[in-house]
């Protein structure tokens, strides 16, 4: 019998205490993009680091000046898709953004880094929960999944906090989707081990040359910006032209074909196949937007075994929640005449 599962289904409210939501999100970034066009690490730096950083720059500034870009960036994203364009240089810059949101800084002297929290509390605390110590190994509850909207890395360094492990052998360990090997073969889907799936993909990479900022205490803005843009040689430089990409972000609405539906797509089969065992599910910090529509549904019509369902969000906003959540899961409660109980939980940021 499969491992019945208690799922969590988690939006960006999920990381909010850590990292940029849509409300901040630009603000954010924009201070990130200025790091590679002035400032004290800017000007240290050497003639061929300066170039990568005016390109850096340029590629940040070409996106901020989108005033369709001020929505969010999924949304933006899904608009340039529909439009023929290449989202390289936009997913190159969000996993250089995201590698700095969640880089170990220790010293700098900036507002903007004083007191920064490397790990939301809450994924922290959740990720505490679902470890069950044993002497020299965190091994994980395998009736726990998550599946996840964000493309931040925060339950693989909350996992690394927890045990031996870091970076791409976290990510490996928690059996997190969609596959990031560089062989591209794909993975199966294990439903009696904990996982955890991006649905938009994992603003990640490393490999043997280069790992995530976030490993490296970080001193000083030079230092900082210099991680960054070695980081950017070997994503651009060297990785995407022999992938013909990043393929770790990719975003959902890029599975989707106009011939193929539901899309088939490997971290959309193992959310299905979790959706599937599920009879306890947790949504939090997750607005449902319409462009994710088609994605939730093709997940949501597949839970058809639960027991009970907890939506979490913020206050005033729970209902609207409510009524959206009822809607997706309407069909399976008529077709396979499922009884559930739902009930409604409020968090302050």
């Amino acid at each position: 019998m499969d491992t019945m599962n208690t799922t969590y289904y988690f939006g960006a409210g999920a990381s909010a205490l850590v990292l940029p939501t849509y409300s901040d999100f630009t603000e954010k970034l924009d201070s990130f993009v200025k790091l590679f066009g002035s400032g004290s690490g800017f000007s240290k730096l050497s003639p061929e680091d300066r170039k990568i950083a005016l390109e850096i720059n340029r590629i940040g500034n070409e996106y901020l000046s989108n005033e369709q870009f001020s929505a969010t960036p999924d949304r933006f994203a899904r608009t340039e898709f529909s439009k023929g364009k290449s989202l390289k240089d936009l997913k190159m810059l969000l996993i250089l953004f995201f590698a700095e949101r969640q880089s170990s800084i220790v010293s700098i002297n900036n507002d903007s880094y004083k007191r920064r929290i490397l790990i939301d509390p809450r994924i922290d605390e959740l990720m505490s929960h679902i470890i069950q110590p044993i002497r020299g190994k965190a091994n994980l509850d395998p009736k726990f999944k998550i599946l996840t909207w964000n493309y931040d890395f925060q339950f693989e360094m909350a996992f690394g906090r927890h045990s031996n492990s870091s970076g791409y052998h976290s990510y490996i360990d928690l059996q997190g989707f969609p596959n990031i090997d560089d062989d591209d073969e794909p993975r199966k889907f294990d439903n009696s081990r904990f996982s955890i799936v991006h649905l938009n993909g994992v603003a990640f990479f490393e490999n043997g040359a280069v790992s995530m900022p976030f490993n490296n205490k970080i001193s000083e803005e030079e230092q900082l910006v210099r991680f960054i843009i070695k980081y950017y040689y070997h994503i651009v430089r060297n990785y995407c032209p022999k992938k013909g990409g990043i393929d770790s972000l990719k975003f959902a609405f890029e599975y989707f074909d106009e011939t193929t539906k539901p899309p088939k797509a490997e971290s959309l089969d193992a959310a299905i196949t979790i959706a599937l065992n599920t009879k306890d599910l947790i949504i939090s910090g997750y607005s449902f937007p319409s462009f994710n529509r088609d994605f939730d549904r093709s997940i949501f019509d597949n839970f058809v075994s639960l027991e009970s369902v907890v939506i979490k969000d913020l206050p005033g906003k729970e209902q609207t929640l409510l009524k959206t959540v009822g809607n997706l899961l309407l069909g399976n409660f008529e077709k396979n005449k499922i009884e559930f109980d739902i009930n409604v939980q409020t968090y302050i940021n």
